[in-house]
């Protein structure tokens, strides 16, 4: 079985999907918590091992957001032991990894998000086509790197991370969010900072698609 299949199948089960959904919705997270306790028992006992690690992953967060757990940025706990966490296979890790990082925006984290979401990039909606929490886990990745953007007016980032936070973020704009205006906006703020760090050539590069964008813009007037 492909890794993208097992992760599409955490989704399809009626348990998860009772779980997910709410969460991704924003239910109260107490009602949540009690239905994941209850559904892994279930699960546990038909003996389905990924669909039993998707509800704890899922309540391990909803333990965290309650302000339950020991480290509230740390996914492991009472529902989550670190055995677990360090035996999971690809597709569970994207699940894991994707589920974190709410937590890390959500706590105000960004720049530990920001950096999840560089190195995620879109691996969670490459192995999970068609999964409906795609859409949420494209918005958080995209608050982490607004985030970071903005704060790179204050220089207190290196010139290099700077340019990467706005080039990524305007990637993000333009492909999922269909923001041209201010996608093109952030990659002239990439510009600026990869300027002043020097990178000539990705200077060049940036210029000329920036150049490209306002043409395609112009060529849809």
């Amino acid at each position: 079985m492909s890794s993208l299949l097992t992760l599409y199948l955490f989704f399809k089960h009626d348990a998860v999907a009772e779980m997910l959904l709410p969460y991704s919705f924003g239910k109260p997270l107490h009602a949540i918590a009690l239905s994941c306790s209850k559904y892994i028992l279930q699960m546990e006992d038909l003996r389905k091992k990924d669909h039993s690690l998707a509800s704890r992953v899922i309540w391990q967060a909803v333990i965290n957001l309650m302000g339950e757990a020991e480290n509230v940025l740390a996914m492991e706990g009472v529902a989550l032991s670190r055995k677990v966490i360090d035996n999971l296979d690809s597709a569970e890790t994207k699940f894991y990894d994707a589920i974190r990082h709410d937590l890390l925006v959500f706590y105000g984290a960004y720049e530990l998000a920001a950096e999840s979401a560089l190195k995620r990039g879109n691996e969670f909606p490459k192995a999970a086509v068609g999964v409906f929490t795609i859409m949420m886990e494209t918005f958080h990745r995209g608050v982490a790197l607004y985030a970071m953007a903005r704060r790179t007016r204050r220089r207190k980032y290196l010139n290099h991370h700077a340019g990467l936070f706005n080039e990524r973020y305007a990637d993000l704009l333009k492909v999922h969010m269909k923001n041209e205006e201010e996608a093109v906006y952030r990659l002239q703020e990439a510009i600026r900072w990869y300027g002043e760090w020097g990178a000539a050539l990705k200077v060049k590069m940036l210029i000329e698609l920036v150049s490209t964008e306002r043409g395609e813009a112009r060529t849809e007037d």
